[in-house]
C-alpha cells in the first residue's frame, strides 16, 4: 500500500533494497544454521590423522590448501579430503586433529576451528555487504520518509 503511494522514481530502488536485504539477511541465518546443525550433529570427538597436504598453487604461503585425513570409528577406516584456510606449512603429514563426527553418519565431519572461521568470514562478508546496502539506499529512504 505504501509502496504505491511512492514516486514512481524511487519504487523500483526501494523494492531493490528491501529484496537484497531479504536476500543477505537470509543468506546469514543459513550460515549461522548450517554452523549450529552441524555442531548440534557432530558430537562424537575422534583424532584425525593427516596422510597428505596439497598445496593448491605451489607456494607454502598458500592459504587454499587441501588435506587427506583419516580417522577410524567403530573399527573402520575412513579417508576424506577437506579443503582448509590456514598456510599450507602450519599442518604436515601425520599431524593428529580433532575431528567431530556425526555418530549416526561417520563421514559427516565437523572440524570446529575449520568451520567457525569459515562461517566468520562469510558471516563478516555478508555483514558487510548488508550495511552497505543500507548505507548506499540511505540518502533515498531519508528523501522518501
Amino acid at each position: 500500500m505504501y509502496l504505491r503511494s511512492l514516486n514512481t522514481e524511487y519504487r523500483l530502488p526501494i523494492v531493490m533494497f528491501i529484496i537484497l536485504f531479504i536476500l543477505f539477511a537470509a543468506g546469514l541465518l543459513c550460515v549461522i544454521a548450517h554452523y549450529f546443525y552441524k555442531k548440534k550433529h557432530c558430537t562424537e570427538r575422534v583424532e584425525a590423522i593427516v596422510h597428505e597436504v596439497i598445496v593448491r598453487d605451489g607456494s607454502e604461503n598458500s592459504m587454499l590448501s587441501d588435506a587427506i585425513y583419516a580417522y577410524y570409528h567403530k573399527g573402520k577406516e575412513y579417508l576424506i579430503k577437506e579443503r582448509f584456510y590456514r598456510t599450507a606449512s602450519s599442518l604436515k603429514a601425520g599431524d593428529h586433529i580433532p575431528l567431530y563426527i556425526d555418530p549416526e553418519d561417520p563421514e559427516d565431519v565437523f572440524d570446529r576451528y575449520r568451520e567457525l572461521r569459515i562461517h566468520t568470514y562469510i558471516c563478516v562478508i555478508l555483514a558487510t555487504f548488508m550495511i552497505g546496502l543500507v548505507v548506499g539506499f540511505l540518502p533515498m529512504l531519508i528523501a522518501v520518509i
